[in-house]
C-alpha cells in the first residue's frame, strides 16, 4: 500500500476515534493475507480495516487461485472474528 493510500484510510477514520475510542495513531502495515489471517485468528479486535489494492485482487480472482482462496479466507476471517 502506497503512503498515499494509508494517510487516506487514516484521514477517513480520524472523525471516529473519539467516537469508538481508538488510538490516534493506528497501526498500519503491509502484510500477505497468510500473515493478516494469523493476526486475525490471535488478537481480540473491536475494530479492523483491510486495505487491499484493487489491481492486487483482480490478479489475484483472474490468475492466481491460490491468492485468490488466501484473500476469501481472509475476508472470512475478518468477517468472524473482528467485533466478536
Amino acid at each position: 500500500m502506497s503512503d498515499g493510500s494509508k494517510r487516506a484510510v487514516i484521514k477517513e477514520f480520524e472523525p471516529l476515534v473519539p467516537t469508538l475510542n481508538l488510538s490516534e495513531i493506528p497501526t498500519v502495515k503491509n502484510l500477505l493475507p497468510d500473515v493478516i489471517k494469523r493476526y486475525l485468528m490471535e488478537a481480540s479486535l473491536k475494530v479492523c480495516v483491510l486495505v487491499v489494492d484493487g489491481k492486487t485482487v483482480k490478479d489475484a480472482y483472474e490468475n492466481l487461485p491460490q491468492q485468490k482462496e488466501q484473500y476469501r479466507e481472509l475476508l472470512e476471517t475478518a468477517a468472524t472474528r473482528v467485533g466478536n
